[in-house]
């Protein structure tokens, strides 16, 4: 089975140097490396996601380059079921400023949406991404497939959360 998380930019930085590169080289060769320029703009229409093997029992995070999926393959016993989980980390960053000065200190929190395999020898971390949709597809689909159950605990923690609202009112 095959997630894709879609376009989402991530290897923007490397395809904007890399096509300015081909093209300062192709200017100085007298354009005859300008063909070579679809190889960066591949990397603008990139795709991430997460492809399962069910039958050999394995998965990977790929990345997709013009179709090709690239990435390394990791085996899994048994699955007894699927977990989605929240991941947050809080960062505070205070500065120095060269000129003698301290900057603003800046805050943020970062969420992570996570999918766990549940095997007898463990857990694995399937996939980590920024879309709780997006986990959410992944371990329903799963699940249908590999016919285990999806413990969702941001479902049940927000459900928890409303009924002590409700108790509370």
């Amino acid at each position: 089975m095959i997630f894709s998380e879609g376009r989402n930019n991530n290897y923007l930085v490397q395809g904007i140097f890399l096509t300015l590169g081909v093209i300062i080289v192709s200017f100085l060769t007298g354009g005859l490396l300008a063909p070579l320029v679809f190889i960066p703009i591949g990397l603008f229409i990139a795709t991430n996601g997460l492809e399962v093997d069910t039958w050999k029992g394995r998965y990977r995070v790929y990345g997709s380059f013009y179709g090709w999926r690239f990435g390394r393959w990791y085996s899994f016993s048994q699955p007894t079921g699927l977990r989605i989980a929240l991941s947050t980390e809080n960062f505070n960053f205070v500065g120095y400023a060269g000129t003698g000065g301290y900057l603003p200190q800046m805050s943020g929190k970062s969420l992570t949406y996570n999918v766990f395999l549940e095997t007898e020898q463990g857990e694995y971390l399937l996939f980590e991404s920024l879309s709780y949709k997006f986990a959410q597809s992944i371990a329903q689909g799963l699940g249908q497939k590999m016919k285990v159950p999806v413990t969702d605990s941001i479902a049940d923690k927000l459900r928890k959360r409303n009924m002590t609202k409700t108790v509370h009112n």
